[in-house]
């Protein structure tokens, strides 16, 4: 009786649902981390200190724990008022790659891992999804003049899509608050698209991503000793989850694409600044005849704390540019696809080259 009362209240008002995702997960990671924190005080497991760091003390690392902690216990909760075939089989393709990554991240956050290992986890974890969801990019939809893609190479394609979204993410946290900042962002904007279209599994997601990341940046921003960094775990993760958001609205077996014009470059708006910011790297890196997996502090955020402002000052100044060419991009989607493509990545390229050479102390 109060499962079918909360189900119909959940169906009815739909505000609810997303706002107990945000609650919810908020709450859970909130509650979480000090634990974790504390835990890894006791342990000594804290990112230590090297000539990319942005920080000056050891600083515990695994903050991803209680941002998926949140994620997937608010999201499995109000998936069980939504519950039918493809929501539970969507729910088993992430359930099982998310585990695998939760490991292989706090591994790498506690031992280090190498590059390949990283890469080929991503490629099997991806490959988990899509075959087990048969959510994939297989097709353009007139990007380029290309319409419906052939199954396997929309399967390559879509695991090019997590490969390059989960190392971009990974990328952008270099400083506190960027990656969490970017990721609420991102979520909200996805959040938008999916509330439209009515997919309510991106819906839920993203809700408790949101509040997942901001319970988790009340610890990161913080200047005492609760602060903590999401690490490999963490960046792993929402990497992965936004991701799987963007490919189960691409997918065309979904009908999603209906409820805007562009979607496809949309999607690429939403995901440009990490996109933009790592493709640029590594022409440096190319051009400097450097190992192009190598880290360094090329990244734009790197570039703002070089020019003397704070990772907060930063961090603001990044995800407002970002922001504003989304916004720019949902505002030109009267262009036909292929045409406003082009104009929304030399709008992005131009805010991006605008903020590292023209924005001063």
């Amino acid at each position: 009786m109060i499962v079918e009362l909360v189900t119909q209240l959940f169906n009815e008002y739909r505000l609810l649902l997303v706002l107990f995702g945000v609650l919810g997960s908020f709450f859970v990671t909130s509650a979480s981390l000090p634990f974790i924190i504390y835990f890894c005080k006791t342990k000594g497991l804290t990112a230590k200190i090297d000539e990319r760091s942005s920080h000056s003390r050891d600083i515990p690392n695994i903050g991803g724990i209680g941002i998926i902690a949140g994620v997937y216990i608010t999201s499995l909760f109000l998936s069980y008022f939504i519950i039918n075939f493809e929501n539970a089989k969507l729910l088993i393709s992430l359930f099982i790659p998310l585990l695998i990554l939760l490991f292989i991240g706090f591994k790498d956050d506690m031992l280090g891992l190498s590059p390949k290992a990283k890469l080929l986890t991503e490629i099997g974890t991806a490959t988990i999804f899509i075959v087990l969801s048969d959510c994939r990019l297989d097709s353009f939809y007139g990007l380029f003049g290309i319409y419906e893609i052939n199954y396997y190479l929309s399967i390559t394609l879509s695991i090019f899509v997590f490969v390059i979204t989960i190392n971009s993410y990974n990328l952008i946290d270099g400083i506190d608050g960027l990656a969490g900042g970017f990721g609420i962002i991102a979520c909200g904007f996805l959040f938008f698209m999916s509330q439209k279209a009515n997919n309510m599994i991106a819906v839920i997601l993203c809700a408790s991503i949101i509040g997942s990341l901001t319970g988790f940046l009340k610890f990161n921003l913080s200047s005492d000793k609760k602060k903590i960094f999401m690490g490999d775990t963490g960046s792993l993760i929402v990497g992965f989850l936004i991701s799987s958001i963007v490919l189960i609205t691409l997918s065309s077996k979904n009908n999603y694409i209906s409820s805007f014009n562009n979607i496809p470059v949309i999607l690429l708006a939403i995901l440009s600044f990490p996109f933009i910011d790592t493709l640029r790297v590594m022409l440096i890196r190319k051009k400097r005849k450097k190992n192009l997996f190598k880290p360094d502090k090329n990244h734009i955020h790197h570039m703002l704390i070089n020019q003397g402002h704070s990772h907060i000052k930063s961090t603001i100044l990044i995800l407002i540019v970002y922001t504003t060419c989304v916004i720019f991009c949902l505002a030109t989607t009267n262009l036909e696809i292929t045409t406003h493509f082009f104009v929304c990545l030399i709008y992005s390229i131009i805010s991006l080259s605008f903020l590292l050479h023209f924005i001063k102390k």
